[in-house]
């Protein structure tokens, strides 16, 4: 092989591995909970889903289950929720009341 065509094979290859990275780390969609209050912990598992937190934020991936759902689980774990969104769109004022309805009285 000469110098030139191990370059080239290195270039195709970093850029191969350049390509996959990206690909790897573009975002997923997701379902966002901001708590009314911040908890203690960073990370819960509500209904077999795994969810993060930052501060009073919450994310997990989204799962085949219906929003309303989701959203009513985890208003059951981490009390009042200020919002709820699923890949991006919010849950609306009526739906947010509905969600919170089983949150734990008094949160």
């Amino acid at each position: 092989m000469t110098t030139i065509t191990i370059v080239r094979t290195a270039i195709a290859a970093i850029a191969a591995l350049s390509a996959t990275a990206v690909t790897a780390q573009a975002p997923t969609a997701q379902y966002v909970a901001v708590a009314a209050e911040p908890g203690t912990k960073q990370t819960l598992i509500i209904a077999s889903v795994v969810w993060h937190a930052r501060g009073n934020v919450w994310s997990a991936p989204i799962v085949g289950s219906r929003p309303e759902t989701v959203c009513a689980n985890v208003a059951r774990r981490l009390g009042k929720l200020d919002s709820f969104s699923v890949a991006g769109e919010t849950f609306d004022p009526a739906r947010m009341e509905a969600c919170n309805a089983s949150a734990p009285r008094g949160s």
